[in-house]
């Protein structure tokens, strides 16, 4: 009785050890500044009054390295990340390797594009892609701001484009030590590039979509 005891005890403490150093998948979470992002909720910036209704995009080709080497690819290429109904991404199995970084490209790439709309993440239906330019949105933005010119005071930023020069494919390197899952959105620093009296409409490819591309790129953190 007293050997199975210690036998129990043993794999119990394998299945924990192992259980802390394995990664499974990652959670997206979309912030203003150092508080959660909430639909519709009004938030102040500078002098300006923003509520987000949408926020969408794609996360392909996920990729762990460890000094700069990658040691798992996951399967599957891409996903599509959804303020509203989606915001974690469970991988194929578990990852027990070390890691030290994680990459990931924000959009869809142009081989993808050229094939035509898919299915899953990358159905049409999803409101990811446009019929009338043949290629996916990569993000966006929608809400109101108390700045804007447009009706209803609207705010739309859909930023896509696989075609040079005007590509706003990004790619994201971000550290990742004890096997924290979390990465950060943060809408606040993204807004607080863009004047919305001046820009609030972005429907298609071109050197705004470019540029806004490199500023969402620029707000995914690591949680603590």
């Amino acid at each position: 009785m007293k050997k199975n005891y210690f036998v129990f005890i043993f794999f119990a403490s394998v299945n924990f050890l192992f259980s802390q150093n394995t990664f499974a998948g990652l959670e997206f979470s979309p912030v203003w500044g150092s508080e959660k992002l909430e639909k519709d909720k009004k938030y102040t910036l500078k002098d300006d009054v923003i509520s987000i209704s949408k926020l969408k995009f794609y996360v392909s080709d996920i990729c762990f390295k460890k000094s700069g080497k990658t040691i798992y690819k996951n399967q599957e290429k891409s996903f599509l990340i959804d303020l509203e109904n989606k915001l974690e991404i469970n991988f194929d199995k578990n990852i027990s390797e070390d890691f030290d970084e994680i990459q990931f490209i924000i959009g869809i790439d142009s081989l993808t594009n050229v094939s035509g709309a898919m299915g899953g993440d990358l159905d049409p239906v999803n409101g990811m892609y446009w019929s009338w330019q043949s290629g996916y949105i990569n993000f966006k933005v929608e809400g109101t701001s108390k700045k804007s010119t447009f009706p209803h005071k609207y705010f739309q930023f859909h930023v896509g484009g696989y075609l040079q020069p005007f590509s706003a494919l990004q790619t994201v390197v971000l550290p990742l030590k004890n096997k924290r899952n979390t990465i950060l959105i943060d809408i606040l620093q993204f807004l607080s590039q863009i004047d919305l009296n001046k820009t609030h409409t972005v429907m298609s490819p071109g050197e705004k979509s470019m540029i806004l591309a490199r500023q969402f790129q620029k707000v995914f953190f690591v949680g603590n």
